[in-house]
């Protein structure tokens, strides 16, 4: 598990993270949600009603929907959980063994 950070940076621009109800801030959803991206506000919003691993997966989830945005990659839905999934598995599996030099 990690600690969910205050905001983070994509493409230059710092992303607010805010935590609330998922009624409060979800639109336009037709099915379960736990968290959408702000791409206008600079803001991902989670739901706080989650447990925390699923706030650490649905962070990286619309993470990958800003670079998506941000870089014109046209992620669909799909897409996005397909890397939602391997992101996810690979920080939990390997962020012991990476270190970072400058």
């Amino acid at each position: 598990m990690f600690e969910i950070p205050k905001s983070v940076k994509i493409g230059g621009q710092e992303y607010k993270i805010v935590f609330g109800k998922a009624n409060d801030f979800l639109i336009h959803q037709p099915t379960k949600c736990y968290g959408q991206c702000d791409y206008f506000n600079c803001k991902i919003e989670l739901s706080e009603e989650i447990c925390q691993q699923l706030k650490e997966t649905t962070l990286i989830h619309e993470a990958i929907h800003a670079m998506s945005e941000v870089y014109h990659m046209e992620l669909d839905e799909h897409m996005v959980r397909i890397l939602e999934t391997g992101i996810y598995a690979f920080i939990k599996d390997n962020i012991k063994n990476i270190e970072w030099k400058d």
